[in-house]
This record gives structure tokens, C-alpha cells and sequence, in this order.
């Protein structure tokens, strides 16, 4: 009866620009229904029947709108057939509720809703659908947007999906507190100087028999996007007090600065972070709320500009001081780039073994043609982590990626992708040998404009989670009219790390088969 009452109330808000609202507008509304079927099969050489079972996921969104008011409602439903791994739990719910309203320049959002402040050092709470991480803060958020001034009021509780899509286990609500706010405002010529301001209380503390974890977060940024023709600025300063089991534990700070150059046929980037504990040896610069019961970590609330290439295994987040120089050069009017990178960083710099020294250089190019209808893009680099107080390499990884486009005859093109990594890894954390592996996977496909692609993928690991090294797979997108999309994979993928700006999981090879229907819907009356 409950989960009827909050699906009945959902509905009603999800449908609130209905006629009630249509003097400010014409109402609307679009449906989406998300239809997830799979069976994981038993791997080749598995042993045990522990991995085989199937799963149902629908993902029901409705977004209405009439005149200043938009609303927005996600029910989600899972179920499992024959689950013997733990954790896997069927589960139905209104995931996502959200109502906006406008007032001219003031925006009202009450229900769910996405927040960062700055670039993100501070918080970044977003959904980031290739790696499973959909958090959201629920409660209200109060905007004011005019020429001169920005600024916001934003309170609610975190609010994590509760089906961790990568590994589809149930997550439990972790239910931290934040509240915040952040101004900016415009000082002329071009520049713009801001302020926020973020506390969090974890809901379950890591000692909750000695008191409540929490902390506040202060913090300056300063933007000149246009200082001149060729030169923009951003930099931001954040200082943290953390208090862990209800005393004082530390400050810290996270700086972070960009410079964008741009002469006439060349681009320059300029990237320097700096994150620190000010008063502790081991802490650094933190934001972590509840523990993801999928990953057996605490969530990460934030989001650290990692000055890393967007797919690189990123380890330390919070104590950590380096730069990053990229360099590009146009040719034939922008259609061919060349560019070059280099980076340096120092993990947990000062604290005797801890201490790892980062250095990353990768370069490429990419050549568009054809009339924009082809392109090609490649980029290689070699990357060496090196502890400084046991002066050895303890993490090695050159990689390779190729991207090609080539259009074929009116609306037919094939795309190739590779992406190949060849890494040397520590074994313990005593030093010693390091052990060779490589990883990789080459997707080629065969894709019409309107219609769809058919891919064959190819991953290949030598150190796979069951010991196969090759796996293939066959992946169907079809796009059978405006209202429905299909798409299916069949075969086996390989698992492992995968990172996208700082953030990575872990994930588990997949062997058997998938099927998903997208299917939307505009409603223009009611």
C-alpha cells in the first residue's frame, strides 16, 4: 500500500504541467521506458553455477512541462531469476522525483537533482551512465540567475540508485546530509569572482560509537574566460576542516588552476592541482560519504580534475601536487591536429614509502576528411609510477588507441576502434619484480545513418579474473523508428578496471547475452 501511495503521488507530480498549469503554456509530456533483459551465463572453465542467473531492469521516466514548470519522475524495477550471488536482490521503486519552477530569474528545484561546485573539488554529484554512478542529492536547491549575479541555497540528503548497474547489486540509501551554497558575481572586463560553501555529515559514521563524522568546506574561484583573444584563466582555492568520531582531526586544501592559450594555429593548456593535508601525515583532501555495498568503499562525492588522459587508473585523489602541460597544432584549416602531452605529479609527497612520483607523456593526432563524413584519430604514451624512498618502478603502462571513421557511400560507414594497454604491475606492496600484462579490446563495425550498427568486438587479457585471455562478442544497435530503439550484446567481454576522469570501478567479465528496448513517447495534451 505504501509503494502505491508513493507511485500514485509520483505520477501526479511527474504530470503536474497538466491542465491545472496550462494557462502559463501548453502542457507536454515524454515517456521513456527503459526495458534491460540479460543472462549471464557460466564462463568457459568455471567451476561453479554461482554466476549464472538472469535479470530484469525497467527504468520508467516521465518528464512534464507546461509554461515556468517542469517535473521529472524515474521508477525503477528490478528482478532476478535464479540469483545464487549474494547481494543480488530484486526491487521496486520510485527512484527519481523532481519538480522545477521558474520564477524569472529565480529557479525553484524541490525532489532530486544533480549539484558541483567549481570544478568539482569540493562536490560533483552526477550520473555517469558508462560506469554504473548515478548519485543525487534530494531535497531543495534555490537559484537566482541575473547579468551580474549567480547564486544558489541547496539542502537534501544523498541519494544514491539503489542497483549498482555494473555489478547489479542492491545499494542501500546512504542518507548524508549536505548543505551548501556558492555565488558568483561579475567584476568587469571579462572576470568573474565567486565563493561556496559545502557541510557534510555522514549518516553512519566509520567509528559511530566515538561521534559523528563530518566536515566543512570553504572555498574562492576566480575566471576570466575572455582576459584577451588568446588567453583565459580559471583557478580555484578550497580549505576543508574535517571532524572524524566527533573531534577535530584536520584541515586540508585543494587548489587547482587552468590556462588556456590560444596564438594563432596552436592551443596550449596549462593544468596545476595541489592537494594536501595541512596538520596530518595520512589524510588529505577528502569528500566520502555511506559505504557502496557494490564496491565495498565509501562513495566518493566529489569529482578531482586528475590532469590524467580520461581513461587512466587513478589511485590517489587526496593528497597529490603536479601539472600538466598539453600542447596542440592546427593544420588545413583545423582539419588535421597534432598534439603532445606531459605531466608530473607527486602521491602522498613527504610521508617516507607512501611517496610515488607520476610521470605520463602521450601525443597523437586526428584528420578529419571527406567532407567531415570520415576522420581518423590515434595517440599513444608510456606512463611510469616510481616509489622515491625504495627507488623503484612500480607501475608501468604504455597504451595505444586508434579511431576510425570512414565514411563508405551514401549513408554506410565502418568504424574501427582499438584500445591497447601494455602494463607492468607491482605484485604486494613490498616491491620486487614486476609482472607483465596486456590488455586491449578492437570493436569493428558496419553502421548505417538512421538505422543502426552491427559490431564485432574482440578484448583480450592476460590477466583475466578466470583465466581466459581472448573473448568475443557481437553487438546489434537498431534504430527501428523515432519511438523505439533496440540493442543487444551476445558473447563474452572482459572485465577489469575502467576509468572515465578519475572515477573507476572494477568490472566483472560478462559471458552470455543481452537485450534492451528503449521505447519513448511525446504526449502534447492531456
Amino acid at each position: 500500500m505504501k509503494q502505491h501511495r508513493a507511485w500514485t503521488m509520483a505520477v501526479g507530480v511527474a504530470l503536474a504541467g497538466g491542465p491545472a498549469a496550462a494557462r502559463d503554456g501548453a502542457p507536454s509530456a515524454t515517456v521513456t521506458n527503459t526495458l534491460t533483459s540479460e543472462w549471464r551465463a557460466e564462463p568457459p572453465g568455471e567451476l561453479t553455477s554461482d554466476d549464472q542467473y538472469g535479470f530484469f531492469l525497467d527504468r520508467l521516466n516521465i518528464v512534464g512541462s507546461a509554461g515556468d514548470l517542469t517535473t521529472n519522475l524515474r521508477v525503477d524495477g528490478m528482478y532476478f531469476i535464479d540469483p545464487d550471488t549474494a547481494g543480488l536482490r530484486s526491487d521496486s521503486r520510485v527512484e527519481r522525483v523532481q519538480v522545477r519552477y521558474n520564477l524569472g530569474k529565480l529557479k525553484l528545484t524541490v525532489g532530486d537533482y544533480f549539484k558541483q561546485l567549481g570544478r568539482g573539488l569540493v562536490l560533483s554529484l552526477r550520473k555517469v551512465d558508462e560506469l554504473g554512478v548515478d548519485v543525487s542529492l534530494r531535497g531543495g536547491d534555490l537559484a537566482w540567475s541575473g547579468p551580474t549575479l549567480q547564486a544558489s541555497l541547496f539542502a537534501g540528503r544523498v541519494n544514491p540508485a539503489n542497483v549498482d548497474l555494473v555489478s547489479q547489486r542492491f545499494l542501500e540509501d546512504t542518507e548524508d546530509i549536505m548543505v551548501g551554497g556558492h555565488g558568483r558575481v561579475a567584476a568587469g572586463a571579462g572576470l568573474f569572482v565567486g565563493g561556496h560553501a559545502l557541510f557534510m555529515e555522514r549518516e553512519e559514521p566509520i567509528a559511530a560509537s566515538e561521534g559523528d563524522d563530518r566536515n566543512t568546506t570553504v572555498g574562492l574561484t576566480f575566471e576570466a574566460p575572455t582576459l584577451t583573444d588568446w588567453l583565459a584563466v580559471y583557478a580555484e582555492g578550497n580549505l576543508q576542516q574535517l571532524v572524524r568520531a566527533g573531534q577535530d582531526s584536520h584541515q586540508a586544501t585543494a587548489s587547482y588552476v587552468a590556462i588556456d592559450i590560444t596564438p594563432p594555429d596552436w592551443a596550449f593548456l596549462i593544468e596545476g592541482l595541489h592537494l594536501n593535508a595541512l596538520d596530518h601525515d595520512t589524510l588529505g583532501f577528502e569528500q566520502v560519504g555511506g559505504l557502496n555495498q557494490a564496491t565495498q568503499q565509501r562513495f566518493r562525492y566529489n569529482n578531482i580534475p586528475t590532469l590524467e588522459r580520461i581513461d587512466m587508473e587513478v589511485s590517489n585523489v587526496e593528497d597529490v601536487v603536479g601539472g600538466r602541460l598539453r600542447a596542440e597544432r592546427f593544420f588545413l584549416d583545423g582539419d588535421l591536429v597534432f598534439h603532445a602531452n606531459g605531466l608530473f605529479k607527486l602521491e602522498d609527497q613527504g610521508e617516507g614509502e607512501a611517496e610515488v612520483r607520476v610521470l605520463h607523456g602521450f601525443g597523437g593526432f586526428e584528420y578529419v576528411y571527406g567532407q567531415g563524413a570520415s576522420r581518423i584519430t590515434t595517440n599513444g604514451g608510456y606512463r611510469q609510477a616510481y616509489n622515491t624512498a625504495r627507488e623503484e618502478v612500480v607501475k608501468v603502462i604504455a597504451h595505444y588507441d586508434l579511431d576510425w571513421v570512414q565514411h563508405l557511400t551514401g549513408a554506410y560507414g565502418i568504424h574501427l576502434q582499438s584500445l591497447n594497454q601494455f602494463r607492468q604491475l607491482e605484485q604486494g606492496s613490498t616491491g620486487g619484480q614486476l609482472d607483465d600484462n596486456v590488455r586491449g579490446s578492437t570493436l569493428l563495425s558496419v553502421d548505417k545513418a538512421g538505422l543502426g550498427s552491427l559490431t564485432f568486438e574482440l578484448g583480450y587479457d592476460t590477466q583475466s579474473q578466470r583465466g581466459r585471455t581472448l573473448f568475443y562478442a557481437g553487438i546489434l544497435r537498431y534504430d527501428a523508428n523515432d519511438w523505439l530503439q533496440i540493442r543487444s550484446t551476445v558473447g563474452t567481454q572482459r572485465g577489469g578496471i575502467k576509468c572515465i576522469a578519475g572515477i573507476c570501478r572494477n568490472f566483472p567479465e560478462f559471458s552470455g547475452a543481452q537485450l534492451t528496448l528503449i521505447i519513448r513517447h511525446g504526449l502534447t495534451s492531456f
